[in-house]
C-alpha cells in the first residue's frame, strides 16, 4: 500500500506522522502524534473534497461513546485539507471477518452489531445519516465498538435531500433507494442488515462479480436466511425489506429487537411477534424461492416474466370477484324495489370490506410466491434467477416513478394523439353495425357523435392521470374517490353535450329491470337531467378500475375482460339510473377499449430495456 507521506513528515503543522493506516475513496488515513504527545489519525482528503468536509464538519460536535470522535478541520500550508479524529488501535470489523471467514460466533457478532447500532441512533438522533456503513468503518476501541468515517454523512432535512442526488457509498451495503437519490434512516438500517447477516455467516447476503450483478440483487432478490436461528433470521429479514417503510422505523427499534434476542425471552415469542407486525411486508421465506439463482450479468433482463405475470394474475383477482358479488347483490335489489338502491350499494360495501381485507392478508402472505426467471449471462451461459413478481414490478415502477414532469406530458401527447382517430373509428364501426336497421340523418348519427366525443374527453383524461400513478401500485381507494369525483365533472361535461347535440330521448331511457318509478328529482318524463348524468357516471368511474387501463406493465396490450365488466357495470348502473341506450354501454366499452389501444405498454423486450438501463445509471452513479 503506496502512502503520500511517510513516517517523520509533518505535512500539518502540530502533528507528526507515524505511518500509514489506509487508503480509501476519499483519500488517505494516517496515525500521527500532536506535539504534545496525543495519538490522533489524520485524513488527508485527496477526492471529493465538498462532500468530505459536509460530513465532517456536521459530526465535528458530536460525542457518544459509541462514535470515533472528530477533533477538527484543518488546512496545511499547500491547502490540503486534513480532518483531525480519535486513533484507535484496535481492529476494525473487516479485521475480525478476515480472521473468521465463516462468521464471527452469536455473542461477539451480537456485540458488534449493537455497539454498532447504538452510534448510528446517536447520528440519526443530532440529524444526520452515516450512508457508507460497512465492516471497515466500525472499531473495536478496547471492547467498545465505535463507528468512524463520516466522509458520505448526510443531514436529515427536506432542503438537503432535493438538493443533493449523487448516489455514493460501497455498492455491497448499499440499499435498493439509493439509486434513486432517496436517503432516510432507512439507507443505514438495512447497511445493519447487510452487515448483521455478514458477521453471523461471513458471507454477504447479496454479491457478484460485477456491480451490475450486486445492484440488480439488491433491488430485486431476496436473501438466503436458511443458516441463521429464528430471531436473528427476523433481525435480518426485517432490515433487508426493499421498501423502506417496511424495515424498522428507527435504529431505536432495532436495538429494541437485538436487546430481545438476549435478554433471555423465548426466541420462539420474538419470531412469532415479529412475523405477526410485519405480516403484510415479508418476502417469501427461502425455501419458498428454491436452489439458490445466479445474478442477472450486466442488466440482462428476464424472459419469461410475461409469462409470470399472467400466472400471478391467474391466480384469481379478489377485487374482480368482488365486484361480480356486488352486481350481483344490486341486480337481486333492483327487482324489489330501485329506491333501495343506495342501500342494495352500503350493503354490498360491507359485504366486500371484510372479504377484501381477508384475501389481501393471505395473497400476501402466501400466493406472492417467488418466480425463476430466465437469463443469459455476459459470457453466454445460460441461467436461472429466482425473483420475487412483485418486487420485479417494483423494479419497474421505480424506473417509472423517476419520469420528470416533462417526460410524463410529452408522453401524454402522444398517447392522446391517438385518441380521437381511434374514437372515431370505434364510432364508425358500431353506426355502420346499424345503418341497415335506420335512415341516415343528423338524429341517428347525434348519438353516436355523442359516443364519440365522450370516449375521447375520457380517455385524454385518463391518460393524464395513469401517468401520474404509473410509479406505485398504492392507494386504490383514493383512486377510486378521485375518479368518481371526476366522473361527476364528466357527467356534466356529456350532458351539455347531450344538449348541444339534441339527442331524441324517445324510448332512450328505457330499462330492462322496469319495475319501480324512476326519482323525480333527476327524471323529468324519463329524460335525465343534469343531476341524473352527473350521478350515473359518478358510479360508473368509481365502480371500475380505470387506472388499470393505462398502466404500462399491464399483463395484454388489450383486456377484453375489463371490456366486459365496463359494459355490465354499465348496464346495470342504467336500471337504476338510466341514460340512452345503447350509447351508455358503446361508451363504456369504447372507452376501455380506445383507452387501453392508445396507452403506452411495455412489452417484454421493452421491459428488459427498462430493467437494463436502471442497472446501468445505478452503476454509473455509484461509479
Amino acid at each position: 500500500m503506496s502512502f503520500t507521506y511517510s513516517s517523520g513528515q509533518s505535512p500539518l503543522s502540530r502533528y507528526k506522522i507515524q505511518r500509514g493506516i489506509g487508503v480509501g475513496g476519499f483519500g488517505e488515513v494516517y496515525f500521527a502524534l500532536s506535539d504534545s504527545g496525543k495519538e490522533v489519525a489524520l485524513k488527508c482528503i485527496q477526492r471529493h473534497l465538498e462532500v468530505e468536509l459536509r460530513g465532517a464538519s456536521q459530526c465535528l460536535n458530536l460525542k457518544h461513546a459509541n462514535l470515533v470522535s472528530l477533533f477538527d478541520i484543518c488546512q496545511s500550508e499547500d491547502e490540503q485539507s486534513w480532518v483531525v479524529m480519535e486513533y484507535v488501535s484496535g481492529p476494525n470489523m473487516r479485521q475480525r471477518l478476515d480472521e473468521s471467514p465463516g462468521g464471527l460466533v452469536r455473542e461477539d457478532a451480537i456485540r458488534w452489531i449493537k455497539g454498532m447500532s447504538k452510534g448510528v441512533r446517536h447520528l440519526h438522533q443530532s440529524g444526520v445519516i452515516h450512508r457508507d456503513l460497512k465492516p471497515a468503518n466500525v472499531f473495536d476501541d478496547l471492547g467498545t465498538i465505535k463507528v468512524g468515517d463520516y466522509g458520505l454523512s448526510k443531514c436529515i432535512s427536506a432542503s438537503d435531500r432535493l438538493g443533493h442526488t449523487d448516489s455514493v457509498g460501497t455498492v455491497h451495503y448499499m440499499a435498493p433507494e439509493v439509486g434513486n437519490g432517496e436517503y432516510g434512516p432507512g439507507v443505514d438500517i438495512y447497511a445493519v442488515g447487510v452487515i448483521f447477516y455478514e458477521l453471523l455467516t461471513g458471507e454477504l447476503p447479496f454479491d457478484g462479480e460485477t456491480k451490475n450483478e450486486i445492484l440488480m440483487k439488491h433491488l430485486t432478490a431476496e436473501p438466503q436466511l436458511d443458516s441463521l436461528a429464528g430471531p436473528e433470521r427476523v433481525v435480518v429479514e426485517r432490515c433487508l425489506q426493499k421498501d423502506p417503510k417496511s424495515r424498522y422505523p428507527s435504529m431505536q427499534h432495532l436495538l429494541d429487537a437485538l436487546e430481545s434476542i438476549t435478554s433471555g425471552v423465548d426466541s420462539d415469542a420474538v419470531v412469532i411477534a415479529e412475523y405477526v407486525h410485519t405480516t403484510d411486508s415479508l418476502p417469501p421465506r427461502a425455501d419458498e424461492l428454491g436452489s439458490q439463482g445466479y445474478p442477472l450479468s450486466d442488466g440482462v433482463a428476464s424472459r419469461r416474466m410475461m409469462k409470470s405475470d399472467r400466472s400471478h394474475s391467474s391466480k384469481g383477482d379478489p377485487s374482480e370477484s368482488a365486484k361480480l358479488l356486488v352486481a350481483g347483490v344490486i341486480v337481486l335489489g333492483l327487482f324489489f324495489n330501485p329506491i333501495l338502491f343506495s342501500i342494495v350499494l352500503m350493503i354490498a360495501a360491507l359485504c366486500y370490506l371484510p372479504y377484501f381485507l381477508i384475501t389481501k392478508i393471505f395473497s400476501s402472505a402466501f400466493s406472492d410466491t417467488s418466480v425463476m426467471i430466465s437469463a443469459v449471462s455476459s459470457d453466454g451461459v445460460p441461467i436461472h434467477y429466482p425473483v420475487n413478481s412483485s418486487n420485479w414490478r417494483k423494479a419497474l415502477r421505480i424506473n417509472l416513478d423517476r419520469r420528470k414532469t416533462g417526460e410524463l406530458a410529452k408522453e401524454w401527447i402522444q398517447d392522446s394523439t391517438g385518441v380521437i382517430p381511434a374514437a372515431t373509428v370505434f364510432g364508425l364501426i358500431t353506426f355502420s353495425l346499424q345503418v341497415e336497421s335506420m335512415p341516415v340523418n343528423s338524429f341517428n348519427i347525434a348519438p353516436y357523435a355523442w359516443v364519440v366525443t365522450m370516449i375521447t374527453i375520457a380517455a385524454i383524461g385518463l391518460h393524464a392521470v395513469g401517468k401520474r400513478w404509473a410509479g406505485s401500485e398504492e392507494g386504490e381507494l383514493n383512486r377510486r374517490l378521485f375518479l368518481g369525483a371526476s366522473g361527476m365533472i364528466f357527467g356534466l361535461l356529456a350532458f351539455f353535450v347531450d344538449q348541444f347535440l339534441m339527442l331524441d330521448w324517445q324510448g332512450g331511457a328505457t330499462r330492462d329491470v322496469d319495475a319501480t318509478v324512476l326519482p323525480e328529482m333527476m327524471y323529468s318524463d324519463n329524460v335525465p337531467n343534469v343531476l341524473a348524468f352527473v350521478s350515473h357516471f359518478a358510479i360508473l368511474f368509481f365502480s371500475l378500475r380505470w387506472w388499470k387501463l393505462v398502466d404500462p406493465i399491464r399483463t395484454n396490450r388489450v383486456s377484453l375482460w375489463m371490456l366486459l365488466v365496463a359494459v355490465v357495470v354499465e348496464w346495470l348502473i342504467h336500471q337504476s339510473l338510466p341514460i340512452r341506450q345503447p350509447a351508455g354501454m358503446l361508451f363504456a366499452g369504447g372507452a376501455v377499449l380506445v383507452t387501453q389501444i392508445t396507452s403506452k405498454w411495455f412489452n417484454q423486450q421493452t421491459r428488459d430495456g427498462m430493467i437494463s438501463d436502471y442497472t446501468k445509471n445505478q452503476s454509473e452513479a455509484w461509479g
